[in-house]
């Protein structure tokens, strides 16, 4: 058998056999019979105005008011994507489905405004709809007119082909600094190793409904009853998540604000608004970061470089949220669409650290960098396949530059490839000889049931391997249960707008060893 690594077809295909297809005969039967049982509604209506005298096309007028007014109330209700969920393209190709596709939008948008949220945005979904639907109908007229007249065409359509020129990013040479031995050394390629490592001192963490009703709820410091929290918008909700996370773990690490240094922060919306306008009022000078789901590990390897260049204290944060995240990179929530089996579920949750050079806790012992690896895979709803392979990439230089191997530690956790990532990464630790099925799991898979809870392959985003570390993970390392432990979060480094112009999604893998 092939390395599925050798090349990016080879990882394609290896993916495709990897990946559970959707239930299609299932899918298309239910279809059928809501399709069916939604146009056997409209057909009762169109029967009763015939009935009280109304002639053809006035009766197919009103049925279109109707079943149109129906679909809206429903969206509004939050049924109809339930409705969408289960009857997929049966309740999407009626009128009813266009009629959602308006709707939705302005609801989701409502808090931007009525010009600028729901006037600008009411037509995300639909709008693409209503251009090729009157355009395909604008070229059809000609031409049956063109035909219908006798006429013969005189018009000839060419097809061109818009030169489009991809260009490529400078990748600028990486230049080797020099490392103070006496402080941290550098280890192989991409791994450093702290001599006097810094401390873990406390954590914290908030999660949301949907990750108080899993395996893991009993761990988190706050659960939230619902996804707004008293907040007018998701966005709002989450910079509240974040803020109230941070004050827990101030509170809880009893290290007064004014001597916390730094603070590392960041999440999935554009400029990392979650975190700024959420840690505005703290007065610690802070460094907005950006790594996707890989962004809290990120944080505290920047941290612990500081910490061992001097300071005293740090702050790491990351979170997300399901529905900032759903409106952001893919539809609104009140859609009705179906979700493919390999997609993952965006974490509502926000978790911190507090590293510190001194004081009792686990250590930060080694640190190992992750490189951008993009094997060519572009379906946005399975980016544990996109990002395994960095994952693998980061493991395998870390057991290179260490020396270690996989059962040197107690746990080797990823965050957040879910279901299939993980199926995938074991696979090929498996063929480059190292065996880490007994030792290892993932964030994603450890936040929610899979039996009880419809999350697909799994959880995603900044928070969930925040929140997996600073709830679960720490009190594991706290009461050594496990005193040795391989993090590497995962991060997939793309946007709506990338997956739009066809671009692959490149994944991102950053470690830390934490050790009692």
């Amino acid at each position: 058998m092939n390395n599925p690594l050798d090349t990016q077809k080879d990882y394609q295909e290896y993916v495709n056999q990897k990946s559970p297809n959707s239930p299609i005969l299932k899918n298309c039967f239910n279809a059928f019979w809501v399709g069916g049982l939604i146009c056997s509604i409209g057909q009762i209506i169109f029967s009763f105005c015939l009935y009280k005298g109304l002639d053809e096309t006035a009766c197919g007028t009103v049925v279109s008011i109707i079943l149109i007014a129906i679909s809206a109330f429903l969206t509004g209700l939050n049924i109809f994507n339930k409705i969408g969920k289960f009857a997929g393209a049966g309740s999407l190709v009626p009128i009813t489905g266009f009629a959602n596709s308006i709707v939705a939008p302005a609801m989701e948008y409502k808090s931007e405004g009525y010009i600028m949220g729901v006037g600008a945005k009411m037509f995300t979904v639909a709008g693409p709809v209503l251009v090729y639907g009157i355009s395909t109908s604008i070229i059809v007229g000609i031409v049956y007119f063109l035909f219908n007249c006798n006429g013969v065409l005189v018009w000839i359509f060419r097809l061109g082909t818009v030169p489009f020129t991809k260009k490529n990013r400078p990748q600028s040479e990486i230049k080797k600094e020099r490392i103070d031995k006496f402080i941290m050394e550098k280890l192989g390629k991409q791994t450093i190793k702290f001599n006097t490592p810094p401390t873990v001192l406390e954590t914290a963490c908030i999660a949301g409904p949907k990750e108080a009703d899993g395996p893991l709820a009993k761990y988190f410091d706050q659960c939230l009853e619902d996804e707004m929290w008293g907040e007018k918008s998701w966005e709002k909700a989450e910079s509240k998540i974040v803020k109230q996370t941070v004050n827990t773990l101030i509170s809880k690490s009893g290290i007064p604000s004014d001597k916390i240094e730094y603070c590392f922060a960041g999440d999935l919306l554009n400029q990392c608004i979650s975190s700024s306008f959420g840690l505005r009022e703290l007065n610690v000078p802070f460094y907005g970061i950006f790594g996707a789901c890989s962004t809290f590990v990120e944080g505290m390897q920047l941290a612990s470089v500081f910490i061992e260049g001097g300071i005293n204290y740090a702050i790491c944060s990351a979170s997300s949220h399901f529905c900032s995240s759903e409106r952001q990179f893919r539809f609104p929530l009140e859609l009705g669409n179906q979700r493919p089996p390999t997609s993952q579920w965006t974490v509502t949750a926000c978790g911190s650290a507090m590293l510190a050079k001194n004081g009792d806790g686990p250590k930060i012992t080694h640190i190992t960098t992750g490189k951008i690896v993009d094997m060519g895979i572009k379906d946005a709803n399975n980016m544990g396949a996109a990002m395994a392979p960095a994952a693998f990439d980061t493991l395998m230089t870390h057991f290179s530059d260490t020396g270690r191997k996989p059962s040197y530690y107690d746990a080797i956790l990823t965050g957040d490839l879910g279901h299939i990532g993980k199926d995938i990464l074991i696979d090929l630790s498996q063929d480059a000889g190292y065996n880490i099925k007994s030792v290892y799991n993932d964030c994603g898979v450890l936040i929610f049931d899979k039996s009880t809870q419809d999350t697909h392959s799994g959880g995603s985003g900044c928070g969930c391997c925040a929140s997996v570390f600073s709830g679960y993970l720490f009190e594991q390392l706290k009461t050594k249960k496990l005193n040795k432990i391989l993090l590497i979060a995962t991060g997939a480094l793309m946007n709506s707008m990338s997956s739009q112009q066809g671009e692959s999604i490149p994944g991102i893998a950053q470690a830390i060893a934490i050790e009692n």
